[in-house]
């Protein structure tokens, strides 16, 4: 498979398909037993690993983070790649930045461990995005590799951050999201990606995926659509 600058994809597939282990493929915390993984061109295991978290940001499906940092602390770390590069007020000015756009205002000093779940996503994801953002808003070459980052959050911050991605990808940042939610993950996506027993059963379009039947075999369901005039309108429903 191969992803393009700019690409949208939503990772789906079921339980133990293999999903985070391709995130972990990628993130090179995991070495592939056949083939290689390329990031602008270079085997990703060649990349010095400061230089390539300048341009790859990613959230794991779980942060096992125990000790008593503050929210600002954790967010902090995702600027560390540009330590001599950029000044401590810009680093700041990022960090403020995204504590914003997470409505995290109120948490700035507090303990990450006394948090809830939902408030402890929300800083890792404005850690994630501290890493990758930029005030000039040019996201070209950068990618963005999110395992389930919903899966913790409210309604209204699940809606931010579609939101979010979605500006940001108009910007021209490579998105790679995993999601559970089907609705979810046609509704910016210009690509999907299935996954079926550690085996890729669909790469392409999302149009032409969602109106074949081969979601249906996959996930075990009957999936019916509720048509509108584009696709990322569409409305899938479940039934068994």
């Amino acid at each position: 498979m191969e992803v393009n600058n700019g690409d949208y994809i939503s990772l789906i597939g079921p339980n133990g398909s293999g999903k985070s282990t391709l995130i972990k493929l990628l993130s090179n915390d995991l070495k592939p037993s056949l083939g290689s993984i390329y990031f602008k061109s270079q085997n990703i295991s060649n990349w010095n690993v400061m230089e390539i978290a300048k341009y790859r940001a990613i959230l794991p499906q779980s942060n096992m983070l125990n000790f008593a940092f503050t929210v600002l602390d954790i967010i902090k770390m995702g600027r560390y790649p540009f330590k001599g590069t950029c000044t401590n007020f810009q680093n700041e000015m990022v960090c403020m930045k995204l504590i914003e756009i997470f409505d995290l205002e109120n948490h700035i000093h507090q303990n990450y461990m006394t948090l809830s779940g939902g408030e402890k996503q929300r800083v890792q994801l404005a850690r994630v995005f501290s890493q990758i953002w930029d005030e000039e808003k040019d996201y070209e070459n950068k990618i963005l590799i999110l395992d389930e980052p919903t899966s913790a959050l409210d309604i209204k911050h699940q809606i931010m951050l579609i939101e979010l991605l979605k500006n940001i990808n108009k910007n021209g940042l490579t998105i790679i999201i995993v999601l559970h939610d089907l609705n979810q993950a046609i509704m910016n996506a210009n690509k999907l990606l299935v996954l079926n027993e550690g085996k890729i059963a669909a790469f392409g379009g999302v149009e032409n995926i969602v109106e074949s039947k081969m979601l249906d075999k996959v996930f075990g369901i009957n999936i019916d659509i509720l048509e509108s005039n584009e696709v990322q309108n569409k409305l899938l429903i479940y039934n068994n």
